[in-house]
């Protein structure tokens, strides 16, 4: 059995201040792995406000940084990478913020993952010093879902303190381990 096989994409997908990043950061910890952080975020650090001008560029940084992730993780033997959000999540931020999206954005925002555990909006919204401002979370998410469905990715809903939504991704992910192991023998 080589790594190849093995190696395990996770993605954590969710409206905004939903706790994917700390999720992201506890799973890395908790599975001794690399988490790919939001390429989003240091982005808009340079360009406070952005239009849809924005979402290739935006993109591409996040594919690059899970490619560079995935190249480290192989090298080191480890079983996955964890994703703290996706390509996918600039398709439902143009609807929301443009009402459209661009054709090329949605070819690339296609990329295979093992595993998509969906973050719920049953948290409180906290500023993180990127975001200025409280988004419809509950529209955002109805987009993030939509998005899953039309692309029909089986998904699992996070819900709960972080303590629970952290119980239900380990246990998500050690079953997903556990089948890609058992297939590739």
């Amino acid at each position: 059995m080589t790594v190849d096989f093995i190696m395990l994409r996770i993605a954590i997908y969710g409206s905004e201040c939903t706790g994917k990043t700390t999720l992201a950061q506890y799973l890395a910890d908790h599975y001794a792995t690399l988490w790919v952080p939001e390429y989003s975020r240091d982005y808009a650090e340079n360009k406070p406000l952005l239009d849809i001008s924005d979402v290739m560029p935006i993109i591409r940084g996040q594919i690059a940084h899970e490619e560079e992730a995935v190249r480290v993780a192989r090298k080191r033997g480890l079983p996955l990478v964890i994703c703290d959000t996706i390509p996918l999540s600039s398709i439902a931020y143009s609807l929301y913020y443009n009402h459209a999206v661009l054709e090329e954005a949605k070819v690339l925002a296609k990329r295979p993952y093992d595993l998509y555990l969906l973050t719920d909006t049953d948290v409180p919204w906290q500023a993180d010093g990127i975001r200025g401002q409280n988004v419809d979370r509950t529209t955002m998410h109805q987009l993030f879902c939509q998005q899953l469905l039309e692309n029909q990715l089986p998904y699992t809903l996070l819900t709960s303190i972080q303590a629970e939504r952290f119980t239900m991704a380990t246990q998500t992910i050690d079953r997903q381990l556990q089948h890609k192991a058992h297939d590739s023998y």
